[in-house]
């Protein structure tokens, strides 16, 4: 099998070891088929639907309908299984798994397929292209927010603006500035949100000010 390994900081969705992505002319129409026929109606239907853009809908002469039949049988086999996630974009399928020999199926229906898999760096380490400027990265909880809490994070990323050993993302730096975390639907932080420091001890003091809020704990560092 064509298999390209690719460095990550993780796996794909933190799951699955394996991703494929299927390109095939009309593989939009695959999903929720139950037979080949069941696919030609989809096909000849959106053509004749107004709203279709006609010019983006193959002909099925134009279509490999053996392969398609195949994935059809493929899809359905897997589309309720916990092993496999499919991912649908417009005129492209991807496949994630952690189990090769699904992979495998698939290559044998397609032997020019290739295959991605996961090289996930260890689980307390983020790797860079280039060297990082600071030694360790801590991820915020998406935890509900109070005013108590944004006064801390407010506080302390003012405290620590202008520091060459401390870095507030710009995201969080803004949310916390906002009135925006007064709103419902904005009154929990993203798990998106995170916090760069040098210093070991600055996340024990982390932990003393607003330990509720803190998630996971990286150290940076260049790729090997």
């Amino acid at each position: 099998m064509n298999i390209t390994l690719i460095e990550r900081n993780k796996l794909f969705y933190n799951k699955f070891c394996y991703r494929v992505v299927l390109k095939y002319l009309g593989i939009q129409f695959i999903s929720n088929c139950k037979d080949l026929d069941h696919f030609k109606r989809k096909i000849k239907n959106a053509k004749s639907r107004p709203e279709s853009h006609w010019y983006s809908v193959p002909k099925l002469t134009e279509l490999n309908l053996e392969l398609c039949e195949k994935l059809i049988e493929f899809y359905n086999k897997y589309s309720s299984n916990k092993e496999v996630t499919f991912l649908h974009d417009y005129g492209s399928l991807s496949v994630y798994t952690s189990n090769i020999d699904i992979m495998r199926e698939l290559y044998n229906l397609d032997n020019k397929l290739e295959i991605t898999q996961a090289l996930p760096a260890p689980p307390d380490i983020m790797y860079f292209a280039k060297e990082p400027k600071f030694a360790y990265r801590v991820y915020l909880k998406g935890v509900r927010v109070n005013e108590s809490l944004i006064s801390d994070l407010r506080d302390f990323s003012k405290r620590y603006e202008y520091s060459h050993d401390i870095q507030v993302c710009t995201s969080l730096n803004d949310y916390v500035n906002s009135p925006r975390w007064t709103k419902r639907y904005y009154n929990y932080l993203s798990n998106n949100y995170y916090i760069n420091y040098n210093d070991p001890s600055t996340l024990t003091l982390m932990h003393l000010l607003f330990n509720e809020c803190l998630g996971k704990n990286y150290k940076l560092e260049k790729r090997p």
